[in-house]
């Protein structure tokens, strides 16, 4: 049976490698329905804690599994999507050895590829990604420059901030849009005169983005406030619930 499935695998990698688009797609499709799990068809709603430990359970025997071997394979020598496809779901499951091929993706020559490879929050498990994805704020393509600094802003290295509050200089307003979501990660309160300088950016949709930025920022600075509230709340809470 193991062996009927690693053979089922080599062929759909076969297929996703096709010329034909529609081929291709529908191979990816196979490939997704082995990767991911599917949802139980239970009478409840899973709490999402509960959908995220059969996730995890699914991935782990996956990886562990020999049908994995031939989409490994394919990472280097595949069409320009299959190689997109398999670098975002091997690292979406956590697949370790995906790494090494993803640290060349973010060099390579298709920017697809070096979208997909920048976009997985599993390169930054190299603390030597951190300076590319900077260099890669810089790329020509705007799809590239949107992975970058997503995932630049999901690692919240201080050593991206200010080449992040340079893009949002960009006369491309796409560019300032993408660089006030990944700052608006960082939750640092320092940047709050730039979110607020940013409510007169000429585009609708950089001003949209700002205030989203400084409503996170006010929702993490309530939340902190809640869990560790300072002496005098604790003392206001005490003594109103004594007066009761």
């Amino acid at each position: 049976m193991l062996d009927e499935n690693v053979r089922r695998s080599a062929r759909l990698v076969k297929r996703l490698n096709s010329t034909s688009p529609t081929e291709a797609r529908q191979a990816a499709k196979d490939i997704e329905a082995i990767l991911w799990p599917r949802h139980p068809t239970h009478v409840r709603v899973l709490q999402w804690d509960e959908w995220r430990a059969i996730q995890e359970d699914h991935f782990r025997r996956v990886r562990e599994s020999e049908v994995i071997v031939p989409l490994l394979e394919s990472l280097r020598s595949g069409t320009t999507f299959a190689r997109c496809f398999l670098l975002t779901n091997l690292s979406a499951i956590g697949e370790q050895r995906v790494l090494p091929a993803l640290w060349d993706a973010l060099w390579d020559p298709e920017p697809s590829v070096r979208s997909a490879a920048a976009r997985s929050s599993l390169i930054l498990q190299k603390p030597e990604s951190i300076p590319r994805l900077i260099e890669l704020l810089r790329d020509e393509d705007s799809e590239v420059v949107l992975a970058a600094s997503g995932t630049l802003g999901q690692s919240r290295a201080a050593a991206a901030i200010e080449p992040l509050l340079e893009l949002f200089k960009h006369r491309d307003w796409n560019r300032r849009k993408y660089a006030l979501r990944a700052l608006s990660e960082m939750r640092e309160p320092c940047l709050l005169s730039l979110f607020r300088e940013a409510l007169r950016d000429k585009h609708k949709s950089v001003r949209k983005t700002a205030k989203l930025a400084l409503a996170s920022i006010d929702s993490a600075r309530r939340q902190k406030l809640k869990q560790n509230p300072p002496q005098s709340y604790q003392w206001l809470v005490y003594f109103q619930e004594g007066d009761k």
